[in-house]
């Protein structure tokens, strides 16, 4: 195929979406009130597009993006609404995955880069990664790291989650001595909460690691009311 990859990070992706269509009142602090810096009479201001903290912000970022995306001849898949398909005289040529404000696109390096500038012009955006320019690349936290053939060509592309599990996982495992305690015993409650916040990350490890997706299914059915031998 010849294909490359590309990633783009679009930047304050939630100020950028469709305006609202409904109004919305917000009261300012009374804090800039007192300091001069708001006039008491105008402290109610209107909010004409979608902003953070707004439940429609991401839905209305979702939207024009989606807008946009069609309107350079990208079809949504039916499967997955995150998921858009770049057809040309009959073949695919491209793809692209969404995951909030992360882009991540596949196709020939004309093609993507040709997606790039469209997407830059249209929206602010931080600078564009590509498999040509760098051998690894981050992507919702996994790693993709790439191998090439002599001529440049994509032979694979590795996907892991060493990075995530050594910053963001290792770090949370507590060290607990639980003495005479027996292993039917319910953990206490700030105990709990620390047995399903490993859980969910190693749900999010499981993304990669499939081998342990009975043993993550297993803790994740305990969740609810974990004892000291589900934290063992």
């Amino acid at each position: 195929f010849g294909w490359q990859v590309g990633k783009l990070d679009i930047s304050g992706a939630f100020l950028q979406g469709d305006p609202l269509r409904r109004n919305i009142w917000v009261e300012l602090p009374q804090i800039l009130i007192k300091m001069g810096l708001v006039d008491p009479i105008r402290r109610f201001r209107k909010i004409v597009k979608g902003v953070y903290g707004l439940n429609q912000a991401p839905r209305l970022w979702f939207v024009r993006l989606c807008k946009f995306l069609c309107s350079i001849g990208f079809t949504q898949s039916l499967i997955d609404p995150c998921l858009f398909i770049l057809v040309r005289g009959g073949a695919v040529v491209a793809v692209l995955a969404i995951y909030v404000d992360d882009l991540l696109m596949g196709g020939k390096i004309e093609t993507i880069e040709e997606i790039l500038a469209a997407l830059d012009a249209e929206f602010t955006s931080g600078s564009p990664e590509l498999s040509t320019k760098v051998d690894c690349m981050s992507y919702t936290g996994k790693d993709l790291t790439f191998s090439r053939a002599p001529d440049g060509r994509l032979e694979e592309i590795r996907i892991d989650q060493t990075a995530y599990i050594n910053s963001k996982l290792a770090p949370t495992i507590p060290d607990m001595d639980f003495g005479k305690r027996t292993a039917q015993e319910p953990l206490k409650p700030k105990e709990c909460d620390t047995y399903r916040e490993l859980q969910g990350k190693l749900a999010w490890v499981g993304n990669t690691r499939m081998d342990i997706a009975i043993d993550i299914s297993e803790g994740a059915s305990a969740s609810h009311a974990p004892t000291v031998g589900d934290m063992k």
